[in-house]
């Protein structure tokens, strides 16, 4: 997950929000490879892989689009190493990662929104 960040990021001291689709699948697909990783070495049961699991049925449970979900990370710990060339480099270790999803729009939040897209 810290690598999707840093890939994803344009500092490693920033936030990082998503909510586009390509993103979030891509998002998708690395929560998935995490997940198989952790069963081959017979970690499925730990309380980490439990989360994965769980952010993974979010992320599987609609079709991604619209704004049903979004994802935020939040760095929390940074890390400072050399590069090859003596370059002083710092790399965020440590991320909160926040899950947003939502379910069916009810009638009523349907009749407040055309309400509201009326004024």
């Amino acid at each position: 997950i810290l690598q999707y960040y840093h890939k994803h990021s344009p500092s490693c001291f920033k936030d990082l929000k998503v909510k586009d689709k390509k993103p979030m699948i891509l998002f998708q697909e690395t929560v998935k490879t995490i997940i198989k990783e952790k069963e081959d070495r017979n970690e499925a049961s730990n309380k980490i892989t439990q989360k994965l699991i769980h952010m993974r049925d979010i992320l599987e449970r609609w079709k991604i689009s619209g704004l049903n979900r979004k994802m935020q990370m939040k760095p929390r710990k940074w890390e400072e190493s050399l590069t090859v060339n003596g370059e002083v480099v710092k790399r965020c270790v440590e991320l909160q990662l926040i899950l947003k999803w939502g379910g069916d729009l009810t009638k009523l939040g349907e009749k407040q929104s055309i309400n509201l897209g009326q004024r």
